[in-house]
């Protein structure tokens, strides 16, 4: 071969080795805009803070918590810790690379999960643009609940799953085997394992319909998949009882989901709101859902009916299922949208496909994979050497306060809100102990309504604070509570900032830190002050 041609056909290809793929790019655009968010959106929630103390005590006793330690409440309340093995990961990165380390680790996973949702569409040989505008469609309202904490890690797994599922039914290629090991770690890492179960049960549902549905002929097919996935769930209900609290974790979910004064009130619980624009995006995802098939000359499969009606109601009864929702959509709307245009012929069509074609072509050609390695590397060597920094938002979380706290000892049992309690137990234990904390499954439907009549002073609210001997209270500082203490002669203003307030018991005992602290206003009062 001549020499020109050699050299022609090495310069061609380092061209296209370096140019990163679709999905390379999806994968680095979501990467890099969380390992550099200057705001910190994964650790938004305080939640992670106490997954990571769970975690780092499994590390230093080698065994997983049955009782809580992080509570001044007496006697130890029972703790199922059914995210033990998340806790673990976290701790374990969290000690390596501290809380940027943790954001950048899950910036990784969050990234790769949408990775994997294009090329499981492009390996089906759809339209590209096809496949690029619904990946983008689906992740813009799962943005909402991108956060460094274990259901992410349920995420992963559930893609997995229905993957899996998906091959075994449409395109006779069995991995059902896989599901059985990975449900030994889903019930370990996350109580969503139950949505792995949900999934099976409606496959198997799906198929036995079909077996009386359809002609007899192909019912032996229909017949021999309902008997694989029976068999898969039994294997999975085996593995699952492999887990620190045996079948007591296997009806954890159950006994999690009926708590309804936690289900009631907890945001993410709660269904969602349209006035949101995050929430907007998600019903542009469910409209457009509903338009494509309606438009589709395509009759849907009874699986694929029962998923979406299945995962849609869940979606609407609570925003955390908005994340299942958007992958289970993914290939029923990337393939109805595929029909439509392959049976269209307008401009706007023959333009789709042919631009289509153009980019697929390329898209091939390109190895990207080098662009991922370099991003992971340069974000690694930025994150150890503290380049790119994490924390909670002290804006919006009360760290200022904690330090307060640490600084002048407090004495005597605190009460907290829920939301700060996380915080307290990520800096302040073990000096301190909290009152709450965001384990609301742990603290039960008693111990919550008695955290409800403390902060809207319901009949009755100081004596719960008499039975739990509290001396102190750190709340938020724009609440109710905070308003109605500054008028109670019985209660003395100590602290104050944009995050929250601390009080203490108007007492002999207390009359040092109360003279010492006497001219202190509340934050408000300092905003509209000259």
């Amino acid at each position: 071969m001549p020499i020109e041609q050699i050299m022609f056909k090495s310069i061609k290809f380092n061209k296209y080795f370096l140019i990163p793929s679709i999905g390379e790019i999806i994968f680095l655009t979501i990467f890099f805009c969380l390992s550099f968010d200057l705001h910190s959106r994964l650790l938004a929630d305080g939640d992670t803070a106490w997954h990571i103390r769970v975690g780092e005590y499994i590390l230093d006793t080698h065994s997983v918590p049955t009782e809580d330690i992080y509570s001044h409440r007496s006697p130890p309340i029972p703790f199922t810790a059914h995210e033990w093995l998340s806790e673990l990961v976290m701790a374990t990165v969290y000690r390596f690379s501290g809380l940027s380390g943790l954001v950048v680790f899950f910036a990784f996973i969050i990234a790769s999960i949408y990775y994997f949702v294009f090329k499981i569409e492009q390996r089906k040989n759809y339209n590209i643009l096809v496949v690029v505008g619904v990946s983008v469609l689906i992740i813009a309202p799962s943005i909402i609940h991108w956060l460094a904490r274990p259901h992410i890690f349920s995420l992963l797994f559930f893609l997995i799953y229905y993957h899996v599922l998906n091959q075994y039914q449409f395109e006779d290629r069995n991995r059902m085997l896989l599901l059985i090991p990975l449900m030994l770690l889903w019930i370990n890492m996350h109580g969503g394992f139950l949505v792995g179960f949900l999934l099976l049960g409606t496959f198997l549902a799906g198929n036995m319909i079909q077996t009386f549905t359809h002609k007899k002929t192909e019912r032996y097919l229909f017949k021999e998949k309902t008997r694989t996935i029976a068999f898969t769930i039994i294997g999975c209900l085996c593995a699952s009882l492999i887990n620190p609290y045996g079948y007591h974790l296997l009806i954890f979910p159950l006994k999690f989901f009926s708590q309804t004064l936690m289900i009631h009130n907890v945001n993410e619980f709660l269904s969602p709101n349209f006035h949101n624009l995050p929430i907007k995006l998600f019903e542009f995802v469910m409209l457009t859902a509903i338009l494509v098939i309606c438009l589709s000359k395509d009759r849907m499969k009874i699986i694929e009916v029962l998923l979406l009606v299945g995962f849609l109601h869940m979606a609407l009864y609570s925003v955390r299922y908005i994340l299942l929702f958007v992958i289970i959509v993914a290939p029923v709307l990337t393939r109805q949208i595929q029909i439509l245009l392959s049976s269209s012929s307008g401009k706007l069509s023959t333009y789709v496909k042919n631009k289509g074609a153009g980019i697929s072509e390329i898209d091939k050609k390109s190895r990207g994979f080098v662009w991922i390695l370099s991003l992971t590397i340069v974000v690694s060597i930025l994150t150890a050497s503290g380049k790119i920094s994490h924390s909670f938002n002290e804006n919006k979380k009360p760290l200022a306060a904690i330090e307060f706290i640490m600084k002048e000892k407090i004495p005597g049992n605190m009460m907290n809100s829920d939301e700060f309690g996380d915080l307290l137990i990520y800096k302040a234990y073990p000096e301190y102990k909290v009152f709450i904390d965001g384990r609301m499954d742990m603290y039960g439907e008693k111990k919550l309504k008695e955290y409800s009549d403390i902060i809207f002073f319901n009949t009755g609210w100081e004596k719960i604070i008499e039975k739990y001997n509290v001396n102190w209270m750190i709340i938020p500082t724009k609440s109710g509570h905070s308003r109605y203490l500054l008028v109670n002669d019985y209660w003395k203003l100590i602290y104050s900032d944009k995050v929250a307030n601390i009080f203490i018991r108007n007492t002999e005992n207390n009359q040092p830190l109360i003279m010492k602290y006497q001219h202190v206003i509340p934050y408000e009062s300092e905003e509209k002050s000259p």
